[in-house]
C-alpha cells in the first residue's frame, strides 16, 4: 500500500468542518477520520475510480458526534465506512441528504480488529439516494466485541445491480449479518435496535439478515417497497455472499424477497415485495424466514 497513499488523514482532532470541496481520483481510502470528535462534512463531492477496490469515500474509524450531508460520493469501494478498530465507543453520527454510488457497499457498518470492543451506537441515515451499487446499506461486523445498536435508516431510494464476484456482495439492497470471520478472528458481539423504515428498493437480490439469535437482535422493517429484477449482463448467478466470513464464503441460493436466518425479535410492517418478469429460473420465495425467534408480520405483500 506504500505506493497507494490514503489522501487525506484526520486523526485525534476536535471541530473540523470540511465543506464545498471536491477529491477526485483517490488511489485508496479518500477520507479518513480516526478517534476524532464534532467534523462535519457538508456539500463534499468524491469522485473515484469505480474500478479500484480499497478506494473508500469517507471512513469513520472510533470516533464520535460525526455529520456527513448534501454530499455525494462515487467509488469503488464502500462510500461510507463506519468501522470500530479498538475500544473507544463511537456514537452520534448522522448521514443524510446524499447521493452515494459504488461498486461495494453505499453504506457500511462494521467492526475488523480483535481488539474492536467499543461500542457503536445512535446512527441516523436518512434522505438518502443510492444507485448503480453493488451493495446498498451493510451492517457485518466481522471480528472483535462490543455493542452496535441504535440504528435508524430511513427515507431511502436504494437501486443495486450484480457487478461480478471480485467485489463483496451480489446486489442486496440491504444486507446485516452477525458472521465471524475465521475461527480466530471472531464477532463476539451485540447488533441490535435497528430499524429500516420508509424505503424504496429495486434490487438483483433481496435482503438477506443472517447471523445467531444471540447476536441479531430487534431488527424492524417498516414500510419497505421491494422490486427484484435482472438488469445486469453479468452471466454468474448472485449467490449468497458472506465474505469474509467462517461461514460458506459464498453459496448458491435462490433469491427471496427476504432471506433472514437466526434472529431474535424480527418485525415486518408493511412491506410489498415484486418480482419483475420475466421470472427468472432462481427466484425463490417471498419471506425465507429459519429460526427466528418473537416474530411480527403485519401487511405484507407479495
Amino acid at each position: 500500500m506504500r505506493c497507494r497513499p490514503k489522501l487525506l488523514i484526520i486523526r485525534y482532532s476536535y471541530s473540523i468542518v470540511l465543506t464545498n470541496i471536491t477529491i477526485t481520483n483517490s488511489s485508496l481510502w479518500t477520507v479518513t477520520v480516526v478517534e476524532s470528535d464534532n467534523v462535519l462534512f457538508d456539500n463534499v463531492t468524491i469522485i473515484d475510480d469505480r474500478r479500484w477496490s480499497n478506494n473508500d469515500g469517507i471512513d469513520l474509524i472510533n470516533s464520535r458526534n460525526i455529520i456527513i450531508r448534501n454530499s455525494n460520493i462515487s467509488t469503488g469501494d464502500d462510500c461510507i465506512a463506519i468501522i470500530s478498530h479498538d475500544s473507544s465507543s463511537m456514537y452520534n453520527i448522522t448521514v443524510e441528504n446524499m447521493d452515494l454510488e459504488s461498486t461495494s457497499a453505499a453504506i457500511k457498518v462494521s467492526s475488523f480488529e480483535a481488539n474492536s470492543t467499543g461500542d457503536m451506537y445512535n446512527m441516523i441515515f436518512r434522505n438518502i439516494r443510492i444507485a448503480n451499487t453493488n451493495r446498498g446499506l451493510c451492517l457485518a461486523p466481522h471480528w472483535g466485541s462490543g455493542r452496535i445498536s441504535n440504528i435508524l435508516f430511513e427515507q431511502m431510494y436504494i437501486e443495486t445491480r450484480f457487478f461480478g464476484l471480485d467485489w463483496w456482495g451480489s446486489a442486496e439492497p440491504i444486507y446485516v449479518t452477525g458472521l465471524s470471520m475465521s475461527v480466530d478472528r471472531q464477532w463476539t458481539g451485540i447488533l441490535n435496535n435497528v430499524t429500516f423504515r420508509n424505503i424504496i428498493a429495486k434490487g438483483e437480490q433481496g435482503i438477506i439478515v443472517r447471523g445467531n439469535i444471540s447476536i441479531l437482535q430487534n431488527i424492524h422493517f417498516e414500510n419497505i417497497s421491494l422490486v427484484i429484477n435482472r438488469w445486469s449482463n453479468v452471466t454468474e448467478h448472485p449467490s449468497h455472499d458472506y465474505r469474509p466470513s467462517q461461514e460458506p464464503q459464498m453459496s448458491w441460493a435462490e433469491v427471496d424477497g427476504i432471506f433472514a436466518l437466526d434472529i431474535n425479535e424480527f418485525y415486518l410492517q408493511d412491506i410489498n415485495i415484486e418480482f419483475n418478469q420475466p421470472k427468472q429460473y432462481y427466484y425463490g420465495q417471498c419471506l425465507n424466514l429459519s429460526n427466528i425467534t418473537q416474530m411480527v408480520k403485519v401487511n405484507v405483500q407479495c
